[in-house]
C-alpha cells in the first residue's frame, strides 16, 4: 500500500511502470543488443545503447544495467563526458527501479560530479533531484529538500517550465510528509497551474491524483474524490492506463476506509485488469495486496491471503524489495487477523529480515564511522596546514630580518632581531595553545561520535530484546482493548474502569521502554551530574536481561547498598556496562551458567564495577590485544567497543582492567570516584 500514497510525480519521470523478465530473457535481450551494436558503425553506436536503456529501465531494469554498462564503457573510451553522464544517471535510475538505493546515489554522485565537469546544468538538475529523491526515500527529509531547492533555481535559471512544476510537486511531497499541510497544497496547485498551461494532461493529472492523496490523509474524503475522479476523467480521455488504474486505487482506498469495501474491491478488481492489460508487474503487485487486504478485512480471509500470496510472488520474482517487505507486513497482518499468530510470526520475521537488508544496522554503523573517520582527516588535515602555516611565518621574518643586515648597521640590526624573535615567540606560543586546544576538542569530539557509533551498533543488535518486552505491554493493551468493548457491550462499568487502568498501566510501561531506548540512541555532549550506580547497572542491563529470560546464561546481580554517588555521564557508563555484558553473553555463547554483575565499596572509598562470566579460557594473546582498535574475534565486530569502553572510564578518572575468571571466562572492572555523599 505504501507505493500508492507515495506521490506520483514525487520522483518525476520515475513512475511506477517495473515490469519483470526472467533472467534468461535478460541474457537473450542482451546478446541480441550486442549482435545489433556490432553491426552498427562506430558514430551510430552510443545513440543505439541510449535508446535501448530507455527502452528497457522500467520494463527490465536489470536489462537496462547491463546495457548502461557498454554505453559507459563506450562513452570512456570516446571521452564523451555528456554520454558518460546520461549512461551513469540511467544506471543510477535502473538501481533505484530494483530498490537497491545505495548502488543508485553511487552512480548519481558520479554523474553530479561528470556534469559539473563539463558545466552540464540540465544534467547537474537531474542530478541533483535524483539525489534528492533518495534522502526523501530514507527519510531525511531537510536534506532532499534541500537538493530539490537547489534543481529549482537552475531550472528557473533555464527557464524549463516543466522541469519547475516537477520540482514544486517533489517540494509539496516533503511538506505534505513533514506536515506542513497548507505549503504542501500551495506548491501542488502551483505545478498543476503550470502543467494546465503547457498541455502536459499526464502530468496534470498526476498532481490531481498528488492533491487527492492529500485531502484523503488529512480526512477530507469528499474532496480527495473530487480530484481523483476528474483526475480519472482525464486518464481516461488521453487514454493514459497507467494514471487510470493509479485513480482506481486511490479511490478504492478512500472507500475502503469509509467501510464502503464492496466498491472498494470493484475499483480495485477494475485496475487489477488495466495493470495486468498493460503488463505493468509492479503495479500488479500493489494492487493485489490492496485489493487482499481489503477482502481479509471484509471477512473474505479464504480469498484475500491468496491474493496477498500473489502479490509477494511477483514482488520477488521483479526483486523489488521494497513491495517483498510491505507484503510480508500485509500477509503478517492477514494471519494476526484470523489468529493464526504461528503464521503471522513467521511472516513478520521475514518481513523484518526484508526491512533490515533496506536498511540495516550494520550498513549504518559502518556510514557512521566513515563519516565520523572523514570528519576526523579533515580536522586533522586543518591542523595540518595549521602547523604549516606557522612554519610559513616563521620562515618569512627570519628572511626579512636577514635582508636587513644590508640596510641596517650591525647593533641595529641585532636589536630589531631580538625584538621581532621575541614578537614571533610569542605568537607561536599562542598558535601552538591555540593549536593544541583545538585537537584537544577534536579528539574529544571524536570520541563523542565513536561512542554514539557504538552505541547505536550495540543497540541495534538489541532489536530483538526491545521487540520482545514491547510485545508484551502492547499485546495486553490490544487484549485489554477487545475486553473493554465487550464489557460496555455488556455495561458493566466497573469492570471498564478496572481494564482502562490496566491500559493505562501498560502504556505507561511501553513509554518507559521507549523512552529508554531514545536515552541510549541520544547523540550529544558528554554530561557529568550525580548518580546512583545501582540504578545505572539496573537499567544498562535491562533489556540484555529480558533476552537471558529466553535462552543462554543467567544474569545475577551482586549490588552493595548504600554505596556512595558518583560523578558521571549515565549515557556513556550505560554504554560501556552494555558492552561488557554483550561481550560476555557473546563469550558464553549460549551455554549455561551465570553473568555476575557487582558494585562494591572499594578500599580507597570508590565505587567498584564488576562484570565476571563463565565463558571459556582466553589465551595471553587476545587479552594483551583486547583494547586495540580493530581487533576483534567476533565474526562481524568492528572491534572499537573495549577501546571506546577504556576510553569512557578514563575520561571518568578510572581505569578498565581485565583479569581471569578462575572458574573460567574473565572479569572486567574499574572504578568511579565517590562525590562525598550516599545516594
Amino acid at each position: 500500500m505504501q507505493g500508492e500514497v507515495m506521490p506520483r510525480f514525487l520522483f518525476l519521470v520515475l513512475l511506477l511502470l517495473l515490469a519483470g523478465s526472467a533472467g534468461a530473457e535478460v541474457d537473450a535481450d542482451l546478446m541480441s543488443v550486442e549482435a545489433t551494436l556490432a553491426r552498427l558503425p562506430a558514430e551510430e553506436r552510443l545513440v543505439f545503447l541510449q535508446d535501448e536503456v530507455q527502452r528497457t529501465v522500467f520494463n527490465s531494469p536489470k536489462l537496462a544495467i547491463e546495457i548502461a554498462g557498454r554505453w559507459l564503457k563506450l562513452a570512456n573510451e570516446q571521452n564523451n563526458s555528456l554520454a558518460r553522464s546520461r549512461a551513469l544517471l540511467s544506471i543510477g535510475r535502473a538501481h533505484y527501479l530494483l530498490g537497491e538505493y545505495r548502488s543508485s546515489l553511487r552512480y548519481y554522485q558520479d554523474a553530479l560530479n561528470v556534469a559539473e565537469e563539463i558545466g552540464e546544468k540540465g544534467f547537474i538538475a537531474d542530478s541533483l533531484n535524483n539525489i534528492g529523491v533518495l534522502y526523501y526515500v530514507w527519510g531525511e527529509h531537510d536534506l532532499a529538500l534541500e537538493y530539490y531547492l537547489k534543481t529549482l533555481d537552475l531550472r528557473l535559471e533555464a527557464n524549463d517550465q516543466r522541469g519547475v512544476a516537477h520540482c514544486y510537486n517533489n517540494i509539496a511531497g516533503v511538506h505534505n510528509t513533514a506536515g506542513r499541510l497548507e505549503s504542501a497544497m500551495e506548491h501542488y496547485h502551483l505545478a498543476l497551474d503550470i502543467y494546465h498551461d503547457l498541455g502536459e494532461l499526464l502530468y496534470e493529472t498526476g498532481t490531481m491524483n498528488n492533491i487527492g492523496l492529500l485531502k484523503f490523509n488529512t480526512g477530507e474524503d469528499a474532496e480527495a474524490l473530487v480530484f481523483l475522479q476528474k483526475a480519472l476523467v482525464l486518464e481516461r480521455k488521453a487514454k493514459d492506463p497507467q494514471g487510470e488504474s493509479l485513480s482506481l486505487n486511490n479511490m478504492g482506498m478512500i472507500f475502503a476506509r469509509q467501510g464502503r469495501l464492496d466498491e472498494a474491491r470493484d475499483l480495485f478488481n477494475e485496475a487489477l485488469a488495466i495493470r495486468r492489460q498493460i503488463h505493468d508487474r509492479q503495479g500488479e503487485s500493489v494492487t493485489l495486496q490492496l485489493l487482499g487486504s481489503t477482502m481479509v478485512n471484509d471477512g473474505d480471509v479464504e480469498g484475500g491471503i491468496p491474493l496477498l500470496e500473489s502479490a509477494l510472488s511477483i514482488a520477488r520474482e521483479l526483486e523489488v524489495q521494497e513491495l517483498i517487505r510491505d507484503d510480508l507486513l500485509a500477509l503478517s497482518e492477514a494471519w494476526e487477523l484470523v489468529g493464526q499468530f504461528d503464521q503471522a510470526l513467521n511472516f513478520y520475521r521475514q518481513f523484518k529480515d526484508a526491512h533490515d537488508g533496506l536498511f540495516n544496522e550494520e550498513r549504518t554503523r559502518q556510514m557512521a564511522a566513515a563519516e565520523a573517520r572523514y570528519e576526523t582527516d579533515l580536522k586533522d588535515k586543518e591542523i595540518a596546514s595549521l602547523h604549516q602555516q606557522a612554519g610559513y611565518e616563521a620562515f618569512r621574518r627570519r628572511i626579512f630580518l636577514a635582508g636587513g643586515v644590508v640596510l641596517l648597521l650591525m647593533m641595529v640590526l641585532l636589536w630589531n632581531r631580538y625584538r621581532f624573535q621575541k614578537r614571533a615567540h610569542g605568537e607561536i606560543r599562542i598558535k601552538n595553545e591555540s593549536l593544541a586546544q583545538a585537537h584537544s576538542e577534536l579528539e574529544k569530539g571524536a570520541r563523542e561520535q565513536l561512542a554514539h557509533v557504538a552505541r547505536v551498533a550495540t543497540m541495534g543488535e538489541l532489536t530483538a530484546a526491545f521487540a520482545h518486552e514491547l510485545h508484551q505491554p502492547l499485546t495486553a493493551i490490544k487484549t485489554n482493548a477487545r475486553a473493554g468493548r465487550n464489557l460496555l457491550r455488556r455495561s458493566a462499568v466497573e469492570e471498564v474502569e478496572e481494564t482502562l487502568v490496566d491500559i493505562s498501566e501498560d502504556a505507561e510501561r511501553a513509554r518507559e521502554i521507549i523512552s529508554r531506548l531514545r536515552e541510549m540512541m541520544r547523540k550529544g555532549e558528554e554530561r557529568r551530574e550525580s548518580h546512583n550506580i545501582n540504578e545505572v547497572v539496573s537499567s544498562s542491563i535491562s533489556f540484555v536481561d529480558q533476552r537471558t529470560h529466553i535462552e543462554g546464561p543467567n544474569i545475577r546481580f551482586d549490588l552493595e547498598p548504600n554505596l556512595p554517588v558518583v560523578q558521571c555521564d549515565r549515557i556513556q557508563l550505560q554504554q560501556v556496562l552494555l558492552n561488557l555484558v554483550q561481550n560476555a553473553l557473546v563469550a558464553m555463547n549460549g551455554r549455561s551458567g551465570e553473568i555476575l554483575i557487582q558494585t562494591a565499596l572499594a578500599s580507597n572509598g570508590n565505587v567498584t564495577v564488576r562484570v565476571r562470566d563463565e565463558g571459556p579460557e582466553v589465551s595471553d594473546e587476545i587479552i594483551s590485544e583486547m583494547f586495540d582498535p580493530f581487533f576483534t574475534t567476533k565474526a562481524e565486530g568492528l572491534g572499537m567497543g573495549l577501546p571506546i569502553c577504556r576510553t569512557i572510564v578514563e575520561a571518568h578518572g578510572g581505569k578498565l582492567l581485565v583479569n581471569r575468571n578462575p572458574e573460567g571466562g574473565l572479569v572486567m572492572e574499574f572504578q568511579l570516584q565517590k562525590t562525598g555523599h550516599k545516594s
